[in-house]
């Protein structure tokens, strides 16, 4: 293993060990130590720069573990469709050429069996144009689909991040209490109160 390999580990590990770091922090009093629960913060631009940086580690700093390897998953599966498009897209577009092409020196692509009439010859090649121009497309796409999950995971580190600390808890609830009330003039007046939790 080359010694960047080993440096590039190393930071790596580096890098994800400090942002596993934070505590909670504790009330000091006279004597007694009183543990007060704050609840965490984090910072929306630390968690969309990381994930600009290294896809998933926006994730990893929000705690959200779970939502690294569909990040991988995603960029994973773009990436295949755009290597396995780019090289059928080659292959066809050197097809055509060679085909097309009649000043090559007498080479056919593997499409041709060099049997071919001139008029099986042209409807070979608009069919390997069509399948490259079909092909490239679909590279396209892939490139698109690619710059989508990489931004989404930015996009989500982000929000994620301006959430972290909202009560999502099941204490969440409304209650409807009677309540009695008293008028200007002192005359009691009984009704309905909405008691929210938060």
């Amino acid at each position: 293993m080359s010694k960047a390999i080993k440096y590039s580990i190393l930071s790596v590990f580096c890098f994800f060990s400090l942002l596993g770091s934070a505590q909670d922090s504790t009330l000091s009093t006279q004597g007694d130590t009183v543990s007060v629960k704050i609840p965490k913060k984090k910072n929306p631009k630390k968690a969309a720069l990381f994930s600009a940086i290294i896809p998933g580690a926006g994730q990893f700093y929000n705690e959200s573990y779970w939502k690294i390897p569909i990040v991988y998953a995603g960029l994973g599966t773009a990436t295949y469709f755009i290597l396995s498009n780019r090289k059928e897209y080659l292959r066809y577009k050197r097809a055509f050429v060679l085909d097309y092409d009649t000043n090559d020196f007498g080479l056919i692509s593997e499409f041709n069996d060099g049997s071919l009439n001139q008029a099986q010859l042209n409807q070979l090649t608009a069919l390997e144009r069509e399948y490259a121009d079909q092909y490239r497309s679909w590279m396209e796409y892939s490139y698109i689909a690619f710059i989508a999950v990489y931004a989404l995971q930015i996009l989500d580190a982000t929000v994620d991040a301006h959430l972290f600390s909202f009560d999502v808890s099941d204490d969440l609830s409304m209650q409807v209490m009677p309540t009695m009330q008293y008028t200007a003039h002192r005359v009691p007046v009984t009704g309905l109160q909405l008691k929210f939790n938060f």
